[in-house]
């Protein structure tokens, strides 16, 4: 099962605040379960302040921004 969460792809937790609009994402890593738990725990304890979303390394080839926000589930 770890093999399946890990691969070539680098993954970061991304987030926004709902409030100020300030982003941020934390540091890229190859084990996406790291990234999800983090993803889970997070949206938990922050969720009505702070949206946070998983970002691959593919998504932002050329440099020139990232991606949305994906919807979480609660």
């Amino acid at each position: 099962m770890d093999a399946d969460r890990r691969s070539h792809t680098r993954v970061r937790l991304a987030w926004r605040w709902k409030k100020s609009g300030w982003t941020g994402a934390g540091p890229w890593i190859q084990d996406s379960g790291i990234v999800e738990g983090w993803l889970d725990s997070l949206s938990h304890r922050y969720g009505e302040q702070i949206l946070h979303w998983i970002e691959s390394e593919g998504d932002d080839a050329d440099g020139k921004g990232r991606p949305g926000p994906t919807p979480i589930a609660t």
